[in-house]
C-alpha cells in the first residue's frame, strides 16, 4: 500500500468522523418535532378546539444531537394560556444522568372568540347581537377573551371597537349592589371602629370602589364594596 492510498483512507476516516459529530438537520428534526409536539399538547390542554402553532426557535447543540427518546419533559412558564415567545425546560437522559437544558419557543393560538358587532360604548349592557363567535389569532392579546356565556347583560368597562375581541377586562364584574341598596359603611382608625349607615349611589361588584350616601351625616363617601352588604371607608367627598 502507498502512502497515497494510505493518507487517502486517513481523510476519509477523518471526514466520516466529523459528519457523524456534526449536528445535521436529519439528526435535530426528531427532537425538534417532539419539542413542539410536547408544546403543542400541553397547551390544548388549557384551549379546548384552539389551534396551536408551536414552533422551536433555537435550542442548544447537545440537545440537537441527542436521541428524541431521551426528553422526558418540557416545562412551560405558568399561565393560564401560554402563548407567544417564552423559554421552556426540557428534561432529557445523556450518558445515564438527567440533564435540563433551556429552550425557545414561539406558541401561536387561534380560536373561537367572542368579538363586538358594532361599537360599545363604556357602561353599555351588552345584549344579544352585540357579539358573536369567529376564529381569531389571539397569541398577541395582552389579555385572554372573555367567556361568551359570561357576557349576556354584563357592563362594558371601556369602549369596545367594532370587531374588536372582547377580552375578560373589557367587562365589568356582576354587579351585587345596585342604585339605592342599603350598605354598612365601616370606618376604622385609631382606637376606634365606627358603622354608618348609608344607601348606595351606583351599581358596584365586590372589590370595586363605590359611592354612597348617608343620610345621618349628610355626606358622600367613596368605598371598597366587602359584599353585597358592607363597603370598607376610602375617603370622604
Amino acid at each position: 500500500m502507498n502512502s497515497l492510498t494510505l493518507n487517502t483512507g486517513i481523510l476519509a476516516l477523518l471526514a466520516a468522523a466529523l459528519l457523524a459529530s456534526a449536528p445535521t438537520a436529519a439528526a435535530q428534526q426528531p427532537v425538534k418535532e417532539k419539542l413542539e409536539r410536547m408544546a403543542a399538547q400541553r397547551v390544548a390542554k388549557s384551549c379546548h378546539g384552539c389551534e396551536i402553532a408551536a414552533e422551536t426557535r433555537w435550542m442548544p447543540n447537545i440537545l440537537a444531537r441527542a436521541d428524541s427518546s431521551r426528553i422526558r419533559e418540557l416545562r412551560l412558564p405558568a399561565s393560564e394560556l401560554s402563548r407567544g415567545y417564552l423559554t421552556g425546560e426540557v428534561t432529557w437522559e445523556r450518558g445515564g444522568e438527567t440533564q435540563t437544558s433551556s429552550v425557545q419557543l414561539h406558541i401561536g393560538v387561534t380560536a373561537s372568540v367572542p368579538v363586538a358587532t358594532r361599537r360599545i360604548g363604556e357602561g353599555e349592557t351588552l345584549e344579544r347581537g352585540d357579539y358573536e363567535m369567529r376564529r381569531r389569532d389571539i397569541t398577541r392579546l395582552r389579555q385572554l377573551p372573555a367567556v361568551s356565556d359570561s357576557l349576556l347583560d354584563r357592563q362594558a368597562s371601556r369602549m369596545i371597537g367594532e370587531s374588536d375581541v372582547i377580552l375578560r377586562t373589557d367587562i365589568n364584574r356582576p354587579a351585587s349592589v345596585t342604585p339605592g341598596d342599603p350598605v354598612s359603611l365601616h370606618y376604622r382608625g385609631e382606637g376606634m371602629a365606627i358603622t354608618i349607615a348609608t344607601t348606595a349611589r351606583e351599581a358596584k361588584a365586590p372589590g370595586e370602589k363605590i359611592r354612597l350616601f348617608s343620610r345621618e351625616t349628610g355626606k358622600t363617601y367613596i368605598a371598597i364594596l366587602i359584599n353585597a352588604n358592607e363597603a370598607e371607608w376610602e375617603r370622604t367627598l
